[in-house]
């Protein structure tokens, strides 16, 4: 297969380490292995530079709904970031060691998922309060949000998958584990 050159985003002997494309198709966000954080636009004429060795290397990226704003998840224990994709500012530093972040199909919702804790914080989006927080009943590294907003699934390296329906109010207790037939996958309902 042939494919055509458009451009080149991000240069270097550093290799990407995180890509999320915009909800309206128009821009791309690269955060590569040197800590380094760009939006550029998809005809990779245009960037915009958020961040250039940021503190520590970025795990996740997730454009809000609207495309208005971008949050990173970085490495270990280290801040969530939010940015303002239009002026390239930070809007938020969210201190809750957030290596993986989704935001909900509303984009009211900030899901924060610490592989080192093992847990799901939920950030409501207008202040940035804690609205809850899920225990994992294993290591995660993968996080995602049902289209409808109702339910978070997180998985990790282990084969396990893990399902969070939201809806609920009693705490979170880990089930046996169901193995789907014929994928070796383990899926907690919890």
């Amino acid at each position: 297969a042939e494919y055509e050159f458009y451009g080149v985003a991000m240069s270097g002997r550093w290799g990407i380490n995180a890509i999320a494309w915009s909800p309206d198709g128009m821009r791309i966000a690269f955060a590569n292995n040197a800590g380094d954080l760009s939006i550029v636009d998809a005809s990779m004429t245009t960037s915009i530079s958020l961040c250039t060795s940021c503190a520590s290397m970025v795990k996740s990226l997730s454009w809000s709904p609207n495309g208005q704003r971008l949050a990173a998840g970085r490495d270990l224990l280290a801040a969530t970031t939010v940015w303002d994709t239009q002026s390239g500012k930070l809007i938020k530093e969210i201190r809750k060691g957030g290596s993986r972040v989704a935001w909900s199909p509303d984009g009211g919702t900030l899901a924060v998922l610490s592989t080192q804790l093992n847990r799901v914080v939920l950030l409501s989006t207008t202040r940035w309060t804690q609205m809850r927080t899920l225990d994992l009943p294993f290591a995660s590294s993968h996080l995602s949000w049902s289209p409808d907003g109702r339910s978070l699934v997180a998985a990790g390296a282990s084969g396990s998958v893990v399902l969070l329906p939201l809806d609920k109010t009693a705490p979170l207790v880990a089930a046996p584990p169901i193995v789907c037939k014929n994928s070796g996958v383990n899926v907690y309902l919890v």
